[in-house]
């Protein structure tokens, strides 16, 4: 019966996190604080109704996923390329800032150079799903503080496959070459990059083949496929998938039906976050927190 277990945790998940997303709402309380509650009652560190979450979190990431994908659509390549000044002046500060700050005074309670960094980089980091939530929510991503957010946050997923191979290095126990480190990075960005030109020309022709078929079902499919598709091949470079579902957004934002798009996609998006928002509370351990703090 372990096939079907899948099935009883959504179940769970749901019966538990719709009273509470309504009384939340009730409250003016964001909806993520809900899934989040949710997920740690009904936890493995809650009341044990799930207590394997290999399956969740599967589902989770294609929240994440959809999420991106329908941001990407709502900000587009053209939107990007307005901010790209803002996204590397303030990304990079945000980021190189937080990884020096954090280091020296993770440095002054008296860890070593190499761990003070390593967890240096994991404070620096945000959460791109939670943060564009609650700003794709209030209708916020094109105000000023909205996009400098984008900034950052694209920043940072940017920067993911760079500060993965400086912590390999911190923690390798053998000399590595500092040239083969950087020949993955130029791999990593070069593939990455060819798969956005590609994909710029390629998939609003294969969209608009499609579209013309006239055909909702196959519509809606070919879209996931080429969601779907996009992020594993992102994935594979070392990239996150919600980077591959987010330049998957950009580029179809461009085309003709991406309004049609969000509204096929938008449904999915809905279940599938919340799922994602009370994975993350199944992960919560609040008796580890209080006995570490």
């Amino acid at each position: 019966m372990n096939e079907f277990k899948i099935i009883e945790d959504i179940v769970i998940i749901l019966l538990i996190s719709i009273p509470i997303i309504f009384i939340f709402n009730k409250m003016n309380v964001p909806s993520i604080v809900g899934f989040l509650i949710a997920g740690m009652i009904i936890g493995p560190y809650g009341f044990e109704f799930i207590t394997d979450s290999s399956q969740i979190k599967v589902m989770a990431e294609i929240g994440i996923m959809l999420l991106l994908f329908t941001i990407g659509l709502e900000v587009s390549f053209t939107r990007l390329l307005q901010i790209k000044k803002l996204l590397l002046v303030a990304g990079g500060f945000q980021l190189l800032g937080t990884i020096t700050i954090a280091s020296i005074i993770i440095m002054i309670f008296g860890m070593s150079l190499k761990e003070s960094v390593f967890l240096g980089i994991l404070i620096s980091f945000s959460s791109t799903a939670i943060v564009l939530k609650i700003l794709s929510d209030k209708g916020e991503l094109e105000a000023p503080h909205g996009r400098i957010a984008l900034g950052i946050l694209i920043f940072q997923d940017l920067s993911i496959v760079p500060l993965s191979l400086l912590i390999l290095l911190l923690g390798a126990t053998e000399d590595i070459a500092a040239l083969d480190i950087i020949f993955e990075l130029l791999i990593a960005f070069g593939l990455t990059a060819l798969i956005i030109i590609i994909s710029k020309f390629l998939m609003p022709h294969i969209v608009h083949q499609i579209a013309k078929l006239r055909m909702r079902e196959v519509f809606t499919a070919g879209i996931i496929l080429l969601l779907l598709g996009t992020s594993f091949l992102t994935h594979k470079l070392g990239l996150s998938f919600a980077l591959g579902a987010f330049i998957v957004g950009l580029i179809l934002a461009e085309s003709d039906y991406s309004y049609q798009i969000i509204s096929e996609i938008q449904p999915f998006r809905s279940v599938f976050n919340s799922i994602f928002f009370v994975s993350i509370g199944l992960l919560l351990n609040l008796h580890f927190v209080t006995q570490n703090y």
